[in-house]
Formats: structure tokens, sequence, C-alpha cells
């Protein structure tokens, strides 16, 4: 082998080698990008909670004074606050979406409920329940789902995920047993909210029942409690033949 053979050799070596190293620092440079991004969103959606949860606040403060413009130019400034964070963390979604939580996506569809763009808030509550990790945890969330579309007055989809929630919670430890009677009371409260006063009382019963079938003692009194508690808050059955359109 001459030498212009060895020389071709290295130059092909040198060539494969500065190939893989480029390679490398691609990868590298797109992991990188990827944790900037990864951060940002974490950071987008912890602001995210922070006005959720301050709006929340300043709502129950002055729910019994009424509102004035005063208040209301407060509010409009929280969902301008969410409105601005949501595109954020669409935009950063949108950059890695094998990486968001099911939690993340079903944060963004509550936020996305209160500023009311439904449609979009509906993409984002499937995008929640299709990335859950269990089943359980996609019940938890279709419970969710179900109080929103309570709240945006389609009561039939709302059942439909609430039983699809019931349903997803399967076993038959006190624990999930617990969750099933919680899912069935906010249920109850969402159809009571609507005026739906038959179908509480029917979704109650159902409470109740599963209540019947817990083991632990004491977990079964504070189960019941709360079915009492909620019982009392339960406001007077009235004629409502526009709720039997609505349905």
């Amino acid at each position: 082998m001459v030498f212009k053979d060895y020389a071709a050799i290295a130059a092909g070596l040198a060539g494969v080698a500065g190939l893989v190293i480029s390679l490398i620092t691609l990868f590298m440079k797109g992991e990188e990008n990827r944790r900037t991004i990864r951060s940002q969103l974490t950071d987008v959606l912890a602001r995210l909670n922070v006005v959720n949860a301050e709006s929340r606040k300043y709502r129950i403060e002055t729910a019994e004074s009424g509102l004035n413009p005063e208040k209301r130019a407060m509010f409009s400034f929280y969902n301008d606050q969410r409105a601005f964070l949501v595109g954020q963390a669409r935009y950063l979604m949108d950059q890695l979406p094998d990486h968001v939580s099911d939690s993340e996506f079903g944060l963004v569809a509550k936020a996305l409920g209160a500023i009311g763009d439904h449609e979009l808030a509906c993409h984002y509550w499937e995008m929640c329940l299709e990335r859950s990790p269990s089943d359980h945890v996609r019940g938890m969330h279709s419970r969710g789902f179900g109080g929103y579309l309570f709240g945006e007055g389609y009561p039939e989809l709302g059942r439909f995920r609430f039983q699809s929630g019931v349903a997803l919670i399967a076993g038959t430890s006190d624990q999930r047993r617990y969750h099933r009677v919680e899912t069935y009371l906010r249920w109850a409260a969402a159809e009571r909210f609507s005026g739906f006063f038959t179908e509480a009382k029917e979704v109650i019963d159902k409470a109740m029942a599963e209540v019947s079938l817990i083991q632990s003692q004491s977990m079964r009194k504070r189960c019941a409690q709360t079915i009492r508690e909620y019982g009392e808050e339960l406001p007077q059955p009235a004629v409502r033949a526009s709720n039997q359109v609505m349905s």
C-alpha cells in the first residue's frame, strides 16, 4: 500500500470523525435547547398557577360585596394575565409535545376555559386525558372535565365525563371507593348548581351506596359526614321546565 493510499484512508477517517463530532454536537445542542424550553414552560405554568390562585382568592373575598367597575377591571386584569401566559405555554408546548404531562395539559385547559375559549379548552382537556399515565388518573381528570362541561351548559356531556370518571377509578379498595364517592359528590354538585335537583339526588344515592361498601369505619364516617354536609347545603327543588329543555 503506497503513501497516498494511507493518506486517503486517513482523510476518510478524519471525515467520519468530523461527522460524528458534528452529530454529537448537534445532539448536545438539541438536548440543551429542550432543557431550556422545558425550564421555560415550567416557569410559565408556575406563573399561571399563581394567577389562578390569586384570582380565585379575590373572587372569594369579593363574593358577598357585589361587582363594581373596579372589581370588574381586576377580573379583566387576571384574565388578560391568563391569556398572555396561556399563549406562551401553548407555544412552548408545541416545541416539545412529548415532554408535557397530563396535569400540565389540564392546567392550560382550565385557563382556556376561564378566558372563554371553549373549543380550545376542550381540545386541551382531551390532550390531558390522552396523556394520563393510568386509568385512575384519567378518571380524576375526567371528572374535572365533567365539571367544566356542566359549567358551560352541556349537562349531558358533563354526565358522560363524570360517569367515565367513576368507571375509570376502578377497584374495591377503600381508597378507590373514597375517590368514587368524591367523584359522585362533585357530579351531584354540578347537577345541583345547574338546577337538576332530581338528578343530583340520584347521584347522592349512588355515593351513599358506595360509602356502605367501605370497610374502614373512620373513612366511612368521614364520607357519610361529607354527604350530610352536602345535603344541608342543597337548595329546595323548584319547577325547572327550562332545564328539561337544556338536557
